[in-house]
């Protein structure tokens, strides 16, 4: 490794600390190869899993361009990143799922996670709680009108599962239609060439560069707090209630009283209300879920022992 193209780094971030660590990437999307291209640092180990190759629809958003088309994210990811004096050796690619290699690295640092489905999460969280596995992940919400952060450092204390318990159910759950509820024809232009979708790639950066934030911070200075990040750009409901606490309510009319640009309201719903976020991001801490299932599933196996 050429440490001169990293001078930058030297003094504001440990080298020699960063060489003892392991990141593994579940989902080469969009998100997970952004943030991937965020954190080009010669760590120990780096292991790229995702089962899917590079398609046309792709391209807007995603790190790899028109030559990496056919070709498998995991490899196309490698390639950037040894084509930026990355050591090739210290980087390993899984062309499958995340069920396939959880047994195979439970020795890892730090887990980012940027896959959607629902029972993926779930597996990982349970392998990340089994091995004390700090984890990030990210999702973007449909359309590209905002994205979501959880920031878990200490999975046996406060998981995934705990974190998904304080937000709304309106919140993002994957993929709502075909490709965020873009069609493949409208990201093509007249000549058929890829074309920019507004906000998507904006959106996938900003999350990314927040995923990218926090792994830096876990991995070299650690005393970060389970959260949730959640960024909006077209406005976002981010809690919902069965009535408007008091205290809710003077904290969406304190906004003015201090002279800030009001960002929260309150929304009225069917049967509830929300916190709406209009524009802007904002961190919610994360407890633990006393009905967790993931803790209690954990709590009866210690039992058990």
């Amino acid at each position: 490794m050429n440490d001169f193209k990293l001078y930058r780094a030297n003094g504001i971030l440990d080298l020699e600390l960063i060489r003892q660590m392991s990141i593994i990437y579940f989902g080469l999307g969009s998100l997970g190869s952004i943030t991937c291209s965020m954190l080009p640092y010669p760590w120990k180990r780096t292991i790229l899993v995702d089962p899917e190759a590079l398609e046309k629809d792709n391209i807007e958003r995603h790190l790899l361009g028109n030559n990496d088309i056919g070709f498998y994210k995991a490899e196309g990811v490698k390639k950037w990143l040894v084509d930026r004096d990355i050591p090739a050796d210290s980087i390993i690619t899984v062309i499958g799922g995340a069920q396939e290699v959880l047994d195979r690295f439970s020795d890892v640092d730090l887990a980012i996670v940027g896959v959607d489905n629902r029972k993926t999460k779930n597996d990982i969280n349970a392998w990340c709680m089994a091995n004390n596995i700090p984890a990030i992940y990210g999702g973007i919400f449909p359309r590209g009108t905002g994205g979501e952060v959880a920031v878990i450092p200490k999975p046996s204390e406060v998981c995934f599962s705990c974190s998904q318990e304080i937000i709304g159910a309106n919140q993002y759950q994957g993929h709502s239609g075909d490709d965020y509820g873009l069609s493949s024809e409208e990201l093509l232009s007249q000549n058929k060439e890829p074309k920019a979708v507004p906000a998507l790639r904006y959106t996938v950066a900003a999350v990314a560069y927040d995923i990218a934030s926090f792994a830096i911070q876990l991995l070299t200075k650690g005393g970060v707090k389970p959260q949730i990040v959640i960024k909006s750009f077209a406005g976002e409901d981010i809690l919902l209630f069965p009535k408007v606490p008091e205290y809710l309510i003077q904290f969406v009319l304190n906004q003015q009283n201090l002279g800030l640009e009001p960002r929260f309201r309150i929304a009225t719903k069917k049967t509830s209300f929300a916190l709406h976020l209009e524009c802007g991001e904002v961190s919610l801490s994360v407890p633990r879920w006393d009905n967790c299932p993931f803790h209690e599933k954990q709590t009866i196996q210690a039992g058990s022992i």
